[in-house]
């Protein structure tokens, strides 16, 4: 537990930097355009090429850190990265060469039912984006190779970049009304959080060559291993597009509307999970290719356990003050309250899938981790089917909301999935030594919900001033924060004792 706790300070800090770069792009976007037909089009433009490179960059990510672990020698892991990056250099020229050539047609399959002023607006971003394909296919590898030397925060932070040079984009947009700049400061970015990869891995070794052997058995396991993995993303993937076409059939601003509300999700949350994944998954990895299945369950047991007392709490406190937050951090510029009140209303229902989603991190990676990979694909596969049924189901009531309401349920059905099927794989996996700790961590998120929601009545939260309500809201995070701790070490839980166990090694200069 402690050795987690040392190996995800450094990449919970960099998610962290990360998500809090993300969402500040979503607030600038959401000052400078508000949630309209701009707003509309560039989340269209940025998404397609993310959408499209996301199922092979973190398939490609998770393939490699497996089979660099069951390399024996420094010389075909050497081998085995140049053969990749030429490969994905290539890939990445024909990606960007489609996206120039036809972005109508990637517009409209993402957007088919977008108002025509929308999706001219996307097409001619999306010329623009595209050739970040080739610089965000070549990061993923060094990013991956990165890991397997321990060098978690460089390979995490450095798609800040990215952010920064978006948030340049959004402000020239503006200010000279010239639409392309957006896409100008993807590509830029990226290729700057290319360089700076290149420059961090020179120390792990790596002196690229071109290459590019078909013939090599490597290679060869790497695309064998790496389908199961793609096809397991790309099934979420096609719910995305699924969940962008219903959006765009519902009025508009509502694309922004769940974008939006997602963006603050996870800049609260899913940095948390991916974290702790990608900090223990070289780990899981070794103890996967040296046969140690003890070993390896006591590593998933501890990661969920150390996501537990973190996201639960999260969860509950950003479902009973999800308004405020959206009004804190949005709502300003062409942001109006009316976009608080529905942005508010999307966050609720997807904090459902907030506890689903992190641990999802944990327990595909042990999937991957001995290379069993169909198995997680077929699970992700069901789980869209589902999400795909559930959109059609809830809009007809809840509109917008449906399709927050069908991911977060078809999240839960698919974290069950997973854990029935892993511990059929491995055995039992212990999260807590007694039943009694699950006791008591209820009562303290329960003693802690109260207290949230009894003091938004009282304080009337959603009712006062801007200066006043991030006040309150301030007090009433750091309060639920105390009440949360105070339930937890009173009742001398386990999660406390690991953390004073923990805090006293490094008080003490011992190593954790």
């Amino acid at each position: 537990m402690n050795n987690l706790l040392r190996s995800s300070v450094f990449v919970s800090l960099a998610y962290l930097l990360l998500r809090l770069g993300g969402f500040l792009r979503e607030s600038v976007l959401a000052y400078a355009f508000g949630a309209g037909v701009t707003s509309d089009a560039f989340v269209i433009a940025y998404t397609i090429p993310n959408l499209i490179l996301s199922f092979l960059v973190g398939a490609a990510a998770t393939t490699y850190i497996s089979v660099h672990a069951s390399l024996a020698s420094d010389n075909r892991r050497r081998r085995f990265i140049n053969n990749l990056l030429t490969a994905f250099a290539l890939i990445g020229a024909v990606l960007a060469a489609l996206f120039f050539a036809m972005p109508q047609v990637f517009v409209a399959m993402l957007a088919s039912r977008a108002a025509p002023d929308t999706v001219a607006i996307a097409s001619t971003l999306l010329r623009y984006m595209g050739w970040a394909a080739i610089p965000m296919l070549l990061a993923c590898i060094l990013s991956a190779n990165l890991q397997t030397h321990g060098r978690f925060f460089i390979a995490t932070a450095y798609q800040i970049f990215n952010n920064i040079f978006i948030i340049v984009g959004i402000f020239l947009a503006k200010s000279t009304s010239f639409l392309p700049w957006m896409g100008v400061g993807m590509t830029l970015g990226n290729l700057l959080s290319f360089a700076v990869l290149l420059v961090g891995s020179k120390n792990t070794g790596l002196r690229y060559k071109p290459r590019l052997d078909w013939s090599s058995p490597t290679l060869r396991r790497f695309f064998v291993l790496l389908a199961p993995i793609m096809l397991s993303t790309l099934v979420v993937e096609i719910n995305q597009i699924v969940d962008r076409n219903v959006a765009t059939s519902l009025g508009e601003g509502v694309v922004s509307t769940l974008n939006y509300a997602m963006k603050v999700k996870d800049v609260f949350t899913a940095f948390i999970g991916m974290a702790i994944g990608t900090a223990v998954f070289p780990n899981m990895s070794k103890l996967a290719a040296t046969g140690d299945i003890e070993g390896l369950k006591e590593q998933v047991g501890a990661s969920i356990k150390f996501l537990l007392p973190l996201l639960l709490p999260l969860t509950l406190g950003m479902a009973l003050l999800a308004e405020p937050i959206i009004r804190i951090l949005l709502e300003r510029g062409a942001f109006e309250p009316e976009d608080t009140v529905r942005t508010a209303a999307c966050l609720r229902f997807f904090t459902l899938s907030m506890f689903a989603a992190n641990v999802n991190q944990m327990l595909t990676r042990a999937f991957y981790a001995r290379q069993k990979t169909r198995l997680p694909a077929m699970i992700a596969a069901a789980s869209v089917i589902l999400n795909i049924g559930l959109i059609f189901i809830f809009v007809k009531d809840l509109s917008y909301l449906g399709l927050a309401l069908a991911t977060s349920v078809s999240g839960m059905a698919s974290m069950l999935a997973y854990y029935i099927c892993l511990r059929r794989e491995i055995g039992s996996i212990r999260i807590f030594a007694k039943f009694s700790e699950w006791l008591k961590l209820g009562a303290a998120l329960a003693a802690m919900s109260v207290f949230v929601w009894v003091g938004a009545d009282m304080l009337q939260i959603t009712e006062v001033s801007y200066n006043k309500c991030l006040v309150y809201l301030v007090g009433l995070v750091g309060g639920a924060a105390l009440i949360y701790a105070a339930f937890l070490f009173g009742l001398y839980s386990e999660v406390a004792g690991d953390a004073l166990a923990f805090l006293k090694r490094r008080r003490n200069g011992v190593s954790a």
